[in-house]
């Protein structure tokens, strides 16, 4: 009988700390999917985030989604998506281990693009909602020759 029982608690030793191990977030894999990716300022994809902008635009359906890297190391998301009247900004930090997950929603009306000393600043505006917030205060700034290219 100690037998069985030490061997049953060794297995379980065995897989609880097999979930206590997590791998570090793979920003690289990120931006081969297609991802936005913000490490620290290192943006990769930016022209996808253009193309976004100019669909944007000339009113023709996209979305795209924003990675990005906390302090930490942890991704936080950015999934946008314009249906050619309107955009819907979903956000995910679910996947950062050092804060409190939060997952919001909010519709913008307009995505702007505005040029500064450093690059090309993009943000939303007119956004409603409970969350509104949440895209009025979205800011991701390319910088020019700063771009990661993938």
């Amino acid at each position: 009988m100690k037998s069985r029982v030490r061997s049953v608690a060794s297995l379980m030793v065995i897989l609880l700390s097999g979930c206590s191990t997590s791998k570090p977030y793979n920003f690289e894999a990120a931006a081969e999917r297609g991802d936005i990716v913000d490490v620290h300022g290192q943006v990769s994809n930016a022209q996808r985030l253009e193309e976004f902008n100019q669909n944007f635009l000339q009113n023709v359906k996209d979305k795209i989604r924003i990675t990005r890297s906390t302090i930490e190391g942890d991704p936080t998301f950015y999934d946008i998506q314009f249906n050619g009247k309107e955009i819907k900004l979903k956000y995910d930090n679910s996947k950062d281990k050092h804060g409190r997950s939060i997952r919001q929603s909010t519709v913008c009306e307009s995505l702007i693009a505005r040029e500064t000393q450093r690059g090309i600043e993009y943000s939303f505006d007119e956004c409603s909602g409970k969350n509104k917030d949440l895209g009025n205060t979205f800011k991701l700034e390319v910088s020019n020759g700063l771009e990661v290219k993938k």
